[in-house]
């Protein structure tokens, strides 16, 4: 009972639409039960296809999974290199410290040395 109200209400929608849509319709139906017919009549091959549309869309998400884990690993070296880049400026800075307080200590033994 459903399925023959159903159908009315596609036959009724069918009459009160203009060409375009009824023929874009019809275009698509035909489309769609011959995809349906070439199934049944060779699953071996539409398994086949299934199969390649798959792995195209594994590829593509292995691609933007890729392209993630670059972005991401970039990110991180990056971060890293600036981490080592301020490390080796603040050994610097420490460095040249050390080397002036040294150099001071020198000059007052020098100067000891002197007066003595």
């Amino acid at each position: 009972m459903f399925l023959a109200g159903v159908g009315i209400g596609v036959a009724a929608t069918l009459l009160f639409t203009d060409e375009e849509t009824r023929s874009r319709l019809s275009h698509r139906l035909r489309n769609g039960w011959k995809g349906v017919s070439e199934a049944l009549a060779d699953p071996a091959q539409m398994w086949s296809r299934a199969e390649q549309a798959m792995n195209q869309v594994e590829d593509k998400l292995k691609d933007k999974l890729n392209d993630k884990l670059k972005d991401k690993l970039k990110d991180k070296f990056d971060t890293a290199s600036v981490a080592g880049k301020h490390l080796v400026d603040h050994l610097a800075d420490h460095s040249i410290q050390a080397a002036h307080k040294a150099g001071e200590q020198l000059e007052r033994g020098g100067k000891r040395l002197q007066r003595a």
